[in-house]
Parts: C-alpha cells; structure tokens; sequence
C-alpha cells in the first residue's frame, strides 16, 4: 500500500523504487520528501525549507547510511499489506505519521530510508496557511517527545535494541530552530555561571554542544542548502527563530491537540 499526498509531485520512477524495496524488505519504506519554497517567498519560507532539508534530508540520509530506519514522513511511504492492515491508524494524532512509524518499529517492523526515490510539495504562500502548518507540526513533534521519548528509550535498551534506540534518539530532536534557541540558551547559562562562579566544567561542554551544532548547520548549507538559502540570508536565520518564540509559548499554554488542515491556495 502506497500513501502519497494530493498535493504532491511524484519524481519519475519513484514509485516504482518504492515498491520494489518495500516488497524486498517486507518492511516499510520512506520516500525522500521535500517540500520547496512557492516562488517569491521571503526569508521565513527559505528558512523553513533548509530546516525542511535538515530534517528530511540530511538526517534521514544519515541514518541510511548507518544502516538505520527513519521516521516516516506523512507521504511517499510504502506498506506490506501484513504490516499496515494491522495497524492503528485511526488514532486522531495531530502527527499520525510519526506515531505510525514508532508503533511500527516497536513491532518489529521501523520504517526504512529510500533516498532515490522522490516526492516534493509546496509551502503554503500565505503566513495563514504557513503558522497553521508549522503549528500542527511543531506542536505534534513536542507532544510525541513528552509523551513516547522516554518509553520509548526504555524499551530500546531493555533489552537492547539497536534500530528501536535510533528512532527513539532521533525522535529526541527538537525542530531545528528551537534546538538551536535551546542551546543557546545553555551557553549563555553556563557563562553566567563560569563568571558568577568560575565554574569551568559546564561552560567547556556548553561551547563544545554551541560549536557542535554551528558545524553540523554550516556543513548542511553547504552540501544541501546552498541552493534555496544564500550565506547572507542563513545569517538573518535569528529572526526566523525568534518569529517562532510564540509557537512554542503556545504549545506550553495552549497546546494544538487536534488535526486541523492547512489552508491551502487556490
């Protein structure tokens, strides 16, 4: 069983690529899934689009070449009828592809990566449909995290199960920009801390964890980024994080619990 979107392209061949994986694995398969900024879009949507290809591409492709399964995507996945016909799949969940693809790895069955396979949608081009959009997802991702992560790590190591652990750390990943705002805001903690204190332990691994993410963030500009996102733009990426402070304000007073869809243009 194949799921892609309405509103989707399919890449040439792609679903064939698909098909044959899922029918020569007997598992699950995820299809490279991108979605691209609508012509003439402004800083926001650029941004959105790298931390799209963060997320989507560069992790995903990681964990393929780790040999490890990946999350599932909402669209371009692939099914053996054994596994999806005995699924829960009228949860409700405001982000029911991520919770598909963990209660299928904890049934022996974790999604896998196909990177030669690809399908790409749009960003919706008004900020309406935009705030919606990354409400629902942003809100979802939070809400699995607090809710499965720790379970979830808990059953990957007792006992001990290595593709089980990958999807529960990678899950553990906040989105893009508030991991970024939230270390951060851990060195700024841990200076504080070195000048009040001279406590030198917590500000070393602080700046270790700040560089280490400026690296991972700078090299995935340059392998995937480059093209929808100029260096000088990828430098007003602050803004963009703090546009999205009340998001996450919300999820913590008013969270969004239900699926509601994007507007979409006409």
């Amino acid at each position: 069983v194949l799921v892609i979107d309405a509103d989707c392209l399919v890449e040439p061949g792609a679903i064939t690529r698909l098909a044959a994986r899922c029918t020569a694995t007997g598992r699950p398969v995820q299809a490279l899934y991108l979605m691209r900024s609508p012509p003439g879009s402004g800083l926001k949507t650029r941004v959105a689009e790298f931390a799209w290809l963060v997320k989507n591409q560069v992790r995903a492709t990681g964990l393929y070449h780790l040999g490890l399964p990946c999350q599932l995507m909402g669209t371009g996945m692939a099914f053996p009828w054994g596994c999806i016909s005995s699924a829960a799949l009228a949860t409700g969940h405001i982000v029911e592809d991520m919770k598909l693809g963990l209660d299928l790895a904890q049934a022996g069955a974790a999604p896998l990566f196909c990177p030669d396979a690809l399908v790409t949608s749009f960003f919706p081009s008004s900020d309406a449909g935009m705030q919606g959009q990354r409400t629902r997802w942003e809100h979802g991702h939070l809400s699995v995290i607090a809710g499965e992560a720790l379970p979830l790590l808990r059953r990957a190591l007792f006992p001990f199960q290595r593709e089980l652990l990958a999807l529960a750390l990678d899950l553990c990943v906040p989105p893009l920009a508030l991991l970024c705002m939230l270390v951060t805001l851990l060195w700024c903690g841990a200076a504080a801390l070195h000048f009040f204190t001279g406590a030198v332990a917590a500000p070393t691994i602080a700046t270790v964890t700040l560089l280490l993410l400026i690296t991972a963030v700078m090299l995935s500009w340059l392998r995937v980024g480059r093209r929808v996102l100029p260096f000088s733009q990828l430098l007003l990426a602050v803004f963009y994080a703090l546009w999205k402070i009340p998001l996450y304000a919300k999820f913590l007073v008013s969270r969004q619990v239900e699926w509601v869809r994007s507007r979409r243009d006409s």
